[in-house]
């Protein structure tokens, strides 16, 4: 008899929660939500292979009419403007988030050139059709699906795959400092199992520059 059968491998599959993260979008235009939820509802049920790497862009698609989204504020080299699709990134955020508690391999992530209210700083992911993306692999022996709601206030994204074993704690540490007028982040990540630290994962460093700040030009980031 093999080790693993059909059986055993079912009972396995996407039998726990490894992470769950939501931010609030509750003082946003209707715009906004609409294009929050449709976000959402493009990456909800994804399954990511054992290895395989997803990308927010490929998975989302294009930010137009067509696809669902509609016109929105948006940072465009470093400014807020209109753009169809303003507020992506917000889910992008919260899955990015959703992913480290997840203890899954970052792969692409590039943080906003200003600070967003929604979530801590160092633990956004600005993306931009055809452009910045947000990437991440699946580092678990097991495929993991996303999960990700919206209820008109609140962007909800799971992480459901096969639960570690032994079991896993995740913390991030988020430390500030200030680089002349510039906000710099530098994050970490520990993984913790039986109350003993198994692994420090040293993120991507995050640089906000101030309000006033004029910005190179670049691609749009929802």
């Amino acid at each position: 008899m093999p080790d693993i059968t059909s059986d055993i491998l079912n009972e396995k599959l996407f039998n726990a929660t490894l992470s769950s993260y939501s931010t609030s979008y509750s003082g946003s235009t209707s715009n906004r939500r609409t294009n929050v939820a449709r976000a959402a509802d493009l990456i909800n049920g994804k399954v990511i292979a054992p290895g395989e790497i997803f990308s927010f862009n490929d998975t989302v698609g294009h930010r137009t009419i067509e696809n669902g989204f509609l016109t929105a504020k948006e940072y465009i080299a470093g400014k807020s403007v209109d753009g169809i699709g303003g507020g992506v990134c917000q889910v992008s955020s919260t899955l990015y988030s959703a992913v480290l508690y997840a203890d899954m391999q970052i792969a692409e992530r590039l943080n906003h050139m200003l600070t967003v209210g929604y979530i801590p700083l160092g633990q956004d992911a600005t993306v931009s059709d055809g452009g910045v993306d947000f990437k991440f692999k699946n580092s678990s022996d097991y495929p993991i699906k996303i999960s990700a709601g919206t209820n008109g206030s609140t962007i909800t994204v799971n992480i459901i795959g096969t639960a570690w074993d032994p079991p896993r704690e995740i913390k991030i540490s988020n430390s500030t400092s200030k680089s002349g007028a510039n906000t710099v982040v530098r994050s970490t990540r520990y993984v913790y199992s039986n109350g003993e630290l198994i692994s420090t994962d040293t993120l991507n460093s995050s640089t906000y520059m101030p309000p006033a700040t004029e910005a190179p030009s670049s691609a749009p980031a929802q």
